[in-house]
């Protein structure tokens, strides 16, 4: 293993990142499953990863009625598209 590696790549945990920074991921990632051509074969696969996001982001400290609430109903429909 590489000794000129920050420790704190080691140790990166979604959870703990403020809820911008996974805001703003859920953006990019929106945005790039809506660039990509539809017969390309990873759309599936980042829908769902758009999902998950929307599922920690929902459960993320502090809890804001309106975040959780927003996050939950696009998490349930991304999931239906994953």
């Amino acid at each position: 293993m590489p000794t000129d590696i920050n420790p704190v790549f080691l140790q990166w945990n979604p959870v703990a990142m403020p809820p911008e920074f996974r805001a703003y991921a859920i953006v990019r990632l929106m945005s790039h499953y809506r660039a990509a051509p539809k017969e390309t074969s990873w759309r599936t696969e980042l829908a769902s990863i758009i999902d998950r996001h929307l599922k920690v982001l929902a459960d993320a400290p502090p809890p804001s009625r309106l975040l959780r609430a927003t996050c939950q109903e696009l998490s349930k429909q991304w999931g239906a598209v994953a």
